[in-house]
């Protein structure tokens, strides 16, 4: 006589484990929607239950307080102090890099994609599915482009037509220069070494001789034409001498020891 099976018995390991199993995926549910006069939240004894209170909703001042800091902080608008100096003039570039949050890395794609679309006035008109399909991108990273675009005021919306899910936008990109003139010091500064003179056409010469890796102080250059070289004189012998010498620690140093051995056999 064929025997049934029988029915796991209550109270067995089994039952418990699948039924505390259940109790705490019930409490971490819980534990995840905001609390409601209608949800539970446990007590510190961690065994009753009791009604939650009501939430209490921030005054709008807050509110509106919270949310233009975090806009802030996502397309990085801050006021540029000494120590923000590089050897690049300040770019849209240079403030995309320091976007943060979705859509950051998709900033400077669109910004430079929306010049090439504009039109004659300058103004981009499309959709947010459109431009993800052209740019080979998916919607949602586009569309956070598009709004840090906007939060940083590198778009200007010049007027819609349909919804935010895939509606035709205007937007009007913004170019750098005219958007430094309406952010004032928020632009990086490029740098200047104190008594370097970067801007004469000598130094420039010689800086671009040494490939970049050497800077020449304005006494210097001085020096160097009380010896009777000419800017056009230094320039071709820093570069004739750049191309010989192989060790490049105390080039300054050799290269002047140089032109007195020069000067000197003249």
């Amino acid at each position: 006589m064929a025997t049934k099976p029988t029915a796991a018995k209550p109270g067995t390991a089994r039952e418990r484990t699948r039924e505390r199993q259940r109790q705490i995926q019930k409490f971490l549910f819980r534990l995840q929607e905001p609390p409601t006069p209608q949800r539970w939240e446990r007590t510190t004894d961690g065994i009753h239950w009791e009604p939650c209170a009501p939430p209490v909703d921030p005054p709008p001042n807050e509110i509106d307080i919270v949310g233009a800091v975090d806009d802030q902080l996502r397309v990085g608008a801050r006021h540029t102090t000494d120590a923000d100096e590089f050897v690049l003039e300040c770019s849209s570039e240079w403030h995309f890099a320091r976007f943060t949050g979705d859509g950051a890395t998709m900033a400077s794609l669109v910004y430079s994609v929306a010049f090439h679309l504009a039109g004659k006035d300058g103004t981009l008109f499309v959709s947010v599915p459109n431009l993800a399909r052209y740019l080979n991108a998916k919607e949602y990273p586009v569309r956070k482009a598009a709004e840090l675009l906007v939060l940083s005021g590198f778009f200007q919306r010049s007027g819609a037509s349909g919804d935010d899910d895939g509606g035709t936008r205007a937007y009007r990109p913004v170019p750098h220069s005219e958007w430094a003139k309406s952010h004032p010091g928020m632009c990086c500064h490029r740098f200047k070494m104190h008594g370097c003179d970067p801007d004469a056409a000598l130094g420039r010469a010689m800086y671009a001789a040494t490939d970049g890796r050497f800077k020449f102080y304005g006494n210097v250059l001085k020096g160097w034409r009380k010896l009777g070289f000419t800017d056009t004189e230094l320039a071709e012998h820093c570069r004739a001498f750049w191309q010989a010498d192989q060790r490049r620690h105390g080039f300054r140093t050799r290269f002047a020891a140089y032109l007195r051995t020069v000067k000197g056999q003249q």
